[in-house]
């Protein structure tokens, strides 16, 4: 850095006419040089404010003040630093946030932003890691329209270590070219009921040609959720009208129903408030739980671990979603671990695909408190199902005992690899990867056992297993796991007829008794073949 600034200091002297004192710089005393380079140092500060200044209009530097003097980042070394440089607008909500740094990351950094504070901090705001030291841009998102504050830091051993100066970004609403929305199409949200402690069951009507399905978009912050930008969940049937969402017990948001057009959405519903039944859970200020790494062990196959201070009697739940940065219990996928010493977990999902994780306290029913949020990508290349004339129709789900149901349904077309019956308690569009399963491997099988919780009310549907996903699927059926053994109608006994004997004719008796084969008596009952 010295080295630059002399070269800066060399070249200003000679700027101004000054070839003598820039030819005797080397005569100068240690004290003298470290004088002109601390003016040089100044002076170039001044300019990057100045260029800062100058820069695109869709980035404004922001110092936030303190006690009147300005905030500056706390570098680990003289040498490193990190500068927000600008913005990018990529659609409505979504840019491209670009940055200098100098010095080591080896853990990357950490993008944080909020609507709120002047000076976001990790893990208490938004926030989006960059695993890779060389990336010098990230994605971010926000409510077009609204204005948000910035940091860039440095990542290491799960904590920040210094900050890049603020920034304020303005999110831009970028104009597109929509599909026409023909006359008499629309969506219109009707009710939203609890479903439960944490659930929410939307209800809609819809008018018009919807082939790439819906997305339900909620927010906490914002009357007019949209996609992207805020949080949803995909819906790809066409003729769907209701799904269940998981939220914050006590949380009031704001949702509304779009048509997907495979990018973006064109058609939105009205915006409907509804707040979340069911008590937050208190956060113990003793207790913390934090997710200090995930790694990849195979394809689509994960390691999770973290570390938590204080009493975990129920142990933790590990959940994830491709949707929400925020995962939930319940809500979303999730693995659950009994052992209150448990710090890992594996965890199995769509090669290729990028997923959020959080871990959680499990109080039996619920989570108290949570993780950060961490996001990663599984390696592997997720398989993209392609549609080949195969259909599947799903055509009972009946419940046989206690916590247990026989799924049976036809099939036309070839099924070399078998199916995946597949089911969710929160998902009504259940799918492979993602949700639970029964892997039946048999091209001839045309119905499954399932076991699940009595009560429990799952939405289940078949798929085309090829080789690390589904291609196809049947329809979909709810059900509810009887708490009861079934009924069974009294089986009458058989009335049998008295039938008349026939007359024999009288046959000659041998003259000897014939020699009967002597009948061994097994020394076991047999064991019978279950059939399987």
């Amino acid at each position: 850095m010295k080295r630059i600034l002399s070269l800066m200091l060399i070249g200003i002297l000679l700027l101004s006419g000054c070839e003598g004192v820039a030819g005797n710089l080397a005569g100068l005393d240690q004290d003298a040089i470290s004088g002109l380079l601390g003016t040089a140092q100044a002076g170039a500060n001044n300019a990057g404010e100045e260029l800062l200044k100058d820069s695109t209009q869709t980035m404004t530097p922001f110092l936030p003040e303190t006690d009147g003097e300005y905030e500056t980042p706390t570098p680990t070394t003289n040498e490193e630093y990190i500068l927000a440089t600008k913005f990018e607008a990529l659609d409505s909500g979504k840019a491209l946030i670009y940055w200098e740094a100098e010095g080591d990351f080896p853990d990357g950094f950490k993008v944080v932003w909020s609507k709120d504070t002047s000076t976001p901090v990790f893990p208490d705001d938004i926030w989006d890691y960059i695993s890779d030291g060389s990336a010098r841009s990230a994605e971010v998102f926000g409510n077009e329209g609204e204005s948000y504050y910035f940091r860039i830091c440095k990542y290491a051993e799960g904590v920040c270590e210094f900050y890049s100066p603020t920034v304020k970004y303005t999110f831009e609403q970028v104009e597109k070219t929509k599909t026409p929305v023909s006359t008499g199409e629309s969506i219109k949200i009707t009710s939203i009921q609890s479903g439960g402690s944490g659930k929410a069951n939307v209800y809609w009507d819809a008018s018009g040609s919807f082939p790439k399905g819906f997305k339900v978009v909620w927010s906490e912050s914002t009357s007019e959720p949209v996609f992207p930008g805020n949080e949803y969940q995909y819906l790809s049937s066409s003729s769907a009208r209701s799904t269940t969402i998981s939220g914050t017990p006590g949380k009031k948001v704001y949702f509304r129903v779009c048509r997907y057009t495979g990018s973006t959405c064109d058609l939105y519903s009205n915006s409907y408030a509804f707040t979340f039944s069911g008590t937050a859970a208190t956060e113990d200020a003793n207790k913390s739980i934090s997710i200090t790494s995930i790694s990849n062990v195979s394809t689509g196959k994960a390691k999770v671990q973290w570390n938590a201070t204080g009493d975990f009697p129920k142990g933790f739940k590990v959940v994830w979603s491709a949707s929400t940065s925020k995962p939930v219990y319940p809500g979303n996928d999730y693995v659950y671990l009994s052992d209150s010493s448990t710090r890992s977990a594996y965890v199995n999902a769509t090669a290729g695909k990028k997923y959020y994780f959080r871990v959680c306290e499990y109080l039996g029913g619920s989570c108290g408190v949570y993780s950060n949020t961490y996001e990663f990508t599984f390696s592997g290349t997720a398989v993209e199902p392609t549609a080949d004339g195969s259909t599947i129709t799903l055509n009972s789900v009946t419940a046989t005992k206690p916590g247990k149901a026989t799924v049976s349904w036809s099939a036309n077309g070839s099924f070399p690899s078998g199916f995946k019956v597949v089911w969710s308690s929160s998902n009504t569009a259940p799918v492979y990867p993602g949700n639970d399963y029964v892997y039946m491997s048999d091209p001839s099988a045309r119905s499954a056992t399932l076991t699940g919780t009595p009560g429990q009310t799952i939405y289940v549907r078949v798929g085309k297993y090829i080789g690390g996903g589904c291609s196809v699927y049947s329809n979909m059926i709810t059900f509810t796991f009887s708490s009861e053994e079934p009924t069974e109608e009294p089986t009458e006994e058989p009335t049998i007829e008295p039938t008349e004997e026939p007359t024999e004719e009288p046959t000659e008796e041998p003259t000897e008794d014939p020699t009967e084969e002597p009948t061994e008596e097994p020394t076991e009952d047999p064991t019978e073949d279950p059939g399987e």
